[in-house]
């Protein structure tokens, strides 16, 4: 399966030169992420009753091209890895006028509890459902 979230380019979301602020592409990531995971029937408010967080543990991200202000883009997740205590994301995010592929990043996310902060095994939802 693969969370795929339309945004467009506010003034907001540029920096003094008229492009996308390269930080703005992890906000961009985090809600195909988001949506990713919520389609496995855990939404965060679910989450947060259970005590539970995703964080991210690793990203490895390359910048290929610049967004710009009205661009309309695409923010893709899909999970690639699967592991007890992790799940590794392959996303992207594209400009989807002309299909170009504007950054890309390997991300790493483990469950904890939102208390103690120890590490959790990954919900069962996603550990029995996802298919690599």
């Amino acid at each position: 399966m693969i969370s795929k979230v339309k945004l467009k380019v506010y003034l907001e979301d540029t920096d003094a030169g008229g492009v996308v602020y390269h930080a703005n592409y992890l906000k961009y990531m985090e809600r195909a992420r988001t949506d990713f995971i919520g389609h496995y029937g855990l939404e965060r408010n679910y989450m947060l009753e259970k005590n539970q967080i995703f964080l991210v543990r690793k990203m490895d991200i390359s910048f290929h091209s610049p967004a710009f202000l009205d661009d309309e883009l695409q923010a893709d997740a899909s999970i690639i890895e699967l592991h007890k205590y992790a799940a590794s994301f392959k996303q992207q995010v594209i400009r989807t006028s002309d299909s170009a592929l504007l950054c890309s990043a390997y991300t790493q996310v483990v469950c904890v509890d939102s208390n103690t902060k120890k590490l959790l095994q990954l919900p069962s939802s996603i550990l029995s459902s996802v298919k690599i």
